[in-house]
């Protein structure tokens, strides 16, 4: 098996990279001892592999390397250097090869994973529990769900209900049309308007 590490570096507008010497300063600090980058004669060496390291004038740094093994360490590096320096966004590629290829991809910024991706295409955006769009709307339709599911067990005539005004018991009920549950929006509206009619009735009279 082969591993082919790249690490690249950008700024936003008006963020400053860090020099050459303090990228690899934070790279030996944060990987595991053997991948520490070392500098000889003008060439950088990686696990006694010759790495292609810079930081251009286009306002890019990077790393690249091939190695057998994988190296640890390189997500703390991601965290520390997007925390450290705001406005710099990391991009990790780890590509092996063998049995089972494949490649990962990451994108960092403020401290965190912001982008991912498992094989080859576009970086998909994550939330700030890792969650792609999907897995988050997943996520957050079965909260929903859940929390209707417990509102059904509130029975008419409980002081629960009383707490809603019209305008809170529309957003509540607004809530789960959104997350395709007419039926539960329809017994909160119910609920609430069997808790104080009167208030309802004039508010869908005026409105």
């Amino acid at each position: 098996m082969s591993m082919w590490t790249a690490v690249t570096v950008q700024a936003e507008e008006g963020a400053e990279l860090p020099s050459l010497a303090r990228l690899i300063a934070l790279w030996n600090a944060n990987v595991d001892g053997e991948h520490r980058i070392e500098v000889d004669d003008d060439r950088a060496r990686i696990y006694g592999t010759e790495a292609d390291i810079d930081v251009n004038p286009e306002g890019v740094a990077y790393v690249q390397y091939s190695d057998r093994w994988q190296t640890e360490g390189l997500r703390a590096l991601a965290k520390q250097l997007t925390t450290t320096l705001p406005g710099l966004i990391l991009t990790l590629e780890e590509e092996w090869t063998g049995e089972e290829p494949g490649v990962t991809r990451e994108r960092w910024q403020g401290g965190r994973v912001t982008g991912i991706r498992t094989s080859d295409g576009d970086l998909v955006p994550v939330d700030a529990l890792g969650r792609t769009p999907e897995n988050a709307l997943a996520s957050i339709l079965a909260a929903v769900g859940a929390l209707g599911d417990t509102l059904m067990m509130v029975h008419p005539g409980e002081d629960f209900w009383e707490g809603f005004n019209y305008v809170e018991g529309i957003r509540l009920a607004e809530v789960f049309e959104e997350a395709a549950l007419p039926e539960r929006a329809a017994m909160i509206r119910e609920r609430c308007r069997e808790a104080d009619p009167e208030a309802w009735e004039e508010a869908e009279t005026t409105a």
